[in-house]
């Protein structure tokens, strides 16, 4: 999350408002997940990550980048043992 974090107060002003902390704009998704452009439309396109558009902006939640990793991570130990 100290990542997630940084991200956050190098692209973005914080915001008192906790609701918007829970969305990423595509290139902080892309920071955040440490993937390509195609990479991460790829993985909304298969609904492997949640993501809302409004207006033109689309937004990715945080929650299922995170889940995502420990989906991936648990898929990792299994192949291992």
């Amino acid at each position: 999350m100290a990542y997630f974090n940084y991200i956050r107060t190098q692209h973005r002003t914080k915001f008192a408002n906790s609701i918007v902390e829970e969305w990423l704009n595509p290139r902080e998704a892309m920071h955040f997940l440490q993937v390509g452009q195609t990479s991460l439309y790829s993985l909304m396109k298969s609904n492997e990550i949640e993501r809302i558009k409004f207006g033109g902006k689309t937004f990715i939640s945080v929650k299922s980048c995170e889940d995502l990793i420990k989906r991936l991570q648990a898929k990792k130990s299994e192949v291992s043992k």
